[in-house]
């Protein structure tokens, strides 16, 4: 499966993802993408940002995803005064700018050409505990460029399935991946960790990438039989589908979760390797 036709994360998705469905994804990830983001645009006069217009004479700070967005501002008569300079910044830089003002809100590509995004002047007080955050410094996995979480919560509206080819979609993109990361014992020879879900399942948790992973275990304080924080450790998938067609879980698994929160998916746990010969029988 080429990868690269799956949905990306992109700094306009993450801002339409919290504009119009932010019950579907979870907000701390899709802020913390935004503090992230390294490519936003502000044009400023007498060191001013411009604002975008507005038929009811709000003061709404205009930001840029793109450079032509920027431009489309600039294209249009009238709009930004003699003297305008381009100003290049990323999340903390843009928080920190549009924080010396007061903002009726905030309007993301005003003029396009991506569909204009507007949010509550309340956006920056809640991007803010990610502003101050240390920097994450870790370079993006091919894995993280991919938008599972727009394919889980496409795939699995309000928790339930939706149509069988979105559902597949997802799990295609899922075992097409090279490794899974799995939260394991730091001293039992790297065994698996298990807990309970919250259906009281005994589960195993995976994620597609080891930052996400990590958070997990962070997060959750999570620990192994001999009360030690627990790691994150690389799974090759075609292990994990081994022990559930075999059904040779360490311990008595009945769940896989994926992403656990993220929005997440499961399986049970023996039910993955149908599910991987069912893709495999259906290649797309």
């Amino acid at each position: 499966m080429d990868t690269a036709t799956l949905p990306q994360v992109t700094i306009e998705r993450t801002l339409a993802q919290l504009r119009w469905r932010p019950t579907d994804f979870e907000e701390e990830t899709l802020l913390r993408r935004i503090a992230e983001h390294r490519d936003f645009w502000l044009l400023l006069h007498e060191d001013a940002p411009l604002c975008a217009p507005d038929d009811r004479n709000r003061v709404l700070a205009a930001v840029f995803t793109s450079e032509a967005a920027r431009d489309a501002y600039l294209a249009e008569p009238g709009l930004a005064p003699h003297g305008t300079r381009p100003q290049h910044c990323d999340g903390r830089q843009l928080a920190a700018r549009l924080s010396q003002r007061r903002y009726d809100g905030v309007v993301f590509n005003c003029l396009g050409p991506d569909r204009p995004l507007a949010f509550v002047p309340e956006l920056l007080e809640r991007l803010q505990p990610f502003v101050d955050a240390p920097r994450d410094r870790q370079p993006v996995s091919a894995a993280e460029r991919i938008d599972f979480d727009c394919l889980a919560a496409d795939a699995y509206p309000r928790q339930q399935p939706g149509e069988r080819a979105v559902v597949d979609a997802l799990w295609r993109a899922t075992f097409a991946l090279n490794e899974w990361f799995m939260i394991a014992s730091a001293s039992a020879g790297g065994m698996p960790v298990t807990q309970r879900d919250n259906d009281r399942y005994l589960a195993l948790f995976l994620f597609t990438d080891a930052r996400r992973a990590n958070r997990f275990v962070r997060i959750n304080a999570v620990r192994d039989t001999q009360r030690e924080l627990a790691v994150v450790r690389s799974i090759a998938p075609a292990t994990v589908i081994a022990w559930s067609r075999g059904n040779r879980f360490p311990g008595r698994v009945g769940r896989l979760h994926f992403n656990f929160g993220n929005p997440g998916w499961y399986s049970p746990a023996d039910n993955l390797a149908r599910l991987a010969d069912h893709l495999a029988a259906n290649a797309a």
